[in-house]
């Protein structure tokens, strides 16, 4: 009422608007939402390392179906295709995972 917001322009329109009304919980609540926002890039980013682990199990999957597939071919040209390839998916799958991130804690 000191501010005479009937009569003054620059009044605050209510109470909640003046410098002095803060919310101490709302200062918590928005670290708290920061903290939030920070644990949730990391589990994006373990998320996305699993996601890397998965998929060089099924490139090692494929490498083992090359493999056996070589086995059963009659054609030796054939059987040597089959062979290299699975060569070539192992060899990229394992330089892949040598870039690989390592956790060093237990």
């Amino acid at each position: 009422m000191d501010t005479d917001p009937g009569a003054n322009p620059d009044a605050p329109p209510t109470p909640f608007a003046m410098e002095e009304y803060q919310i101490a919980a709302e200062d918590e609540a928005e670290q708290l939402d920061a903290d939030a926002e920070e644990l949730a890039a990391e589990v994006r980013l373990k998320i996305q390392r699993s996601s890397n682990y998965v998929l060089t199990v099924v490139l090692y999957a494929v490498v083992l179906f090359f493999a056996g597939m070589s086995t059963r071919l009659e054609n030796r040209r054939l059987r040597w295709v089959m062979t290299i390839s699975g060569c070539l998916v192992l060899l990229a799958a394992l330089g892949w995972v040598a870039t690989f991130p390592v956790s060093l804690a237990v």
